[in-house]
């Protein structure tokens, strides 16, 4: 097992199993706003808003007593879709307040304190990561949850020439894998 399993669980598992949605009605996350990317970034085809999840690197110990643990940091970013241009294309980049979708949508805030809430200190995703990859007795499990460690930058992505992501970047750490690489003589 690897950094990527841990990755892809985490993505299954908030899909599914967290309570982060958007908009009013709500819209759970799926498959096409909750998704693994490099550097956190959204797709350009992304709806109004997405969560990026990254690899934020492995701290690995030496072997001690025929087991070898790694600690994972996981970057998951918020993403919200700002702007838009004018119908003539010759206005400056507006924010969309009138916006329907937009109105009772979750601001970047709301959207960041889901994730920490859902995220930090999570049990229940622990226990559905150990659920795929195994437990004690086949050498690999996960001991401790993701921590939440603090935002990032907040930034902006231009999409292109007329739209942007107001973005915000959270790193969680902590989860601890110790597998079993050997047999005591």
């Amino acid at each position: 097992m690897s950094m990527s399993t841990a990755l892809k669980a985490l993505r299954d598992w908030m899909q599914t199993e967290s309570n982060i949605t958007w908009g009013n009605p709500p819209i759970a996350l799926n498959k096409d706003n909750c998704f693994i990317g490099i550097d956190a970034e959204p797709q350009h085809v992304t709806g109004k808003f997405c969560i990026v999840i990254d690899d934020g690197g492995v701290d690995t110990t030496a072997p001690e007593n025929y087991f070898h643990s790694e600690t994972y940091t996981i970057t998951i970013a918020v993403w919200r879709r700002i702007t838009t241009y004018a119908e003539d294309r010759r206005g400056q980049t507006m924010l969309v307040p009138n916006d329907i979708y937009s109105t009772y949508a979750k601001s970047i805030e709301q959207l960041s304190r889901d994730v920490i809430t859902n995220v930090h200190q999570s049990y229940t995703f622990l226990s559905y990561l150990n659920a795929l990859v195994g437990t004690e007795e086949t050498g690999d499990i996960y001991r401790s949850p993701l921590n939440y460690r603090g935002r990032g930058t907040t930034s902006i992505m231009p999409l292109d020439d007329r739209e942007a992501f107001l973005g915000r970047m959270l790193r969680f750490s902590g989860l601890l894998r110790v597998q079993r690489i050997g047999e005591a003589q």
